[in-house]
């Protein structure tokens, strides 16, 4: 499921671990394309941050001498999820790969507060049905 630190979906994973079923992180850097952030009319330019440029994250990740996104795949890891980054480029993968190091209280409850409820991979146009109506999402009451 899509999953990250600017779409929490508390409740739906609480349900989940309810069933025990195990989650597995779909896009967990949520989306770097600016194609799938809003573009503000007038500028031209993405509203939403890319996670890996989220201040908060990267101040996390100087603490841990990791990066934004390393510390990103840690906090899925951290609840206890799988999580599935997609990359073709060497640096990257072996970044993603030392990503399994601990944060601590502090910093969960840092990230928690970065939950904005942006879900980036939504096919409900494309099959003219709202996919996530009963889920959180920021676009899901929009409909």
């Amino acid at each position: 499921m899509e999953l990250h630190p600017y779409l929490q979906q508390k409740d739906f994973v609480e349900w989940q671990k309810s069933k025990g079923i195990h989650m597995m992180q779909f896009s967990p850097l949520a989306n770097q394309n600016n194609f799938y952030r809003d573009i503000h009319w007038a500028t031209g330019k993405a509203e939403t941050a890319r996670l890996t440029d989220e201040p908060v994250l990267k101040e996390i990740g100087k603490k841990h001498g990791k990066s934004a996104a390393q510390v990103a795949l840690a906090w899925g890891l951290a609840n206890g999820r799988s999580v599935i980054p997609k990359s073709v480029i060497d640096g990257q993968i072996r970044e993603n790969l030392e990503s399994d190091f601990p944060l601590d209280q502090e910093d969960m409850d840092r990230i928690a507060t970065l939950d904005r409820k942006l879900r980036f991979n939504d096919p409900s146009s494309a099959y003219e049905w709202n996919l996530y109506s009963d889920l959180e999402s920021a676009w899901s009451n929009a409909t």
